[in-house]
C-alpha cells in the first residue's frame, strides 16, 4: 500500500450560497458564515481539499459569492487550526 502522507482526502460537495440551510444537509447552504461552519467540520474531519458543485440556476453569481464570501473565511479559520484546505 501507499504512506498516509500520499494519501489526500478530498472531498466532493454541493454547495448553495444564499437562502435557507438545507434541512436534509445533503447540500452545504446558507449564508456564508453558516457554510464557513459546515465546510470547516470537513477541515478538522482531516479532508484537505474540497471539489465544489454549485447546482441550480445562477452558476457564475454562486462562484463569485464561493470566491468573495466564502473561501477566504474558510482560509482564515483553517489557518486558525492549523490547517489550510486551499493551499495543497
Amino acid at each position: 500500500g501507499r504512506a498516509s502522507e500520499e494519501i489526500s482526502c478530498v472531498y466532493n460537495l454541493e454547495v448553495r450560497i444564499g437562502g435557507p440551510a438545507d434541512p436534509s444537509g445533503s447540500i452545504v447552504s446558507g449564508d456564508p458564515a453558516q457554510i464557513v461552519e459546515r465546510l470547516l467540520g470537513f477541515v478538522e474531519l482531516g479532508f484537505v481539499g474540497m471539489n465544489f458543485i454549485l447546482p441550480g440556476p445562477g452558476g457564475s453569481e454562486q462562484r463569485k459569492r464561493l470566491a468573495i464570501e466564502v473561501l477566504p473565511l474558510l482560509r482564515s479559520a483553517a489557518r486558525a487550526i492549523q490547517v489550510d484546505p486551499g493551499n495543497d
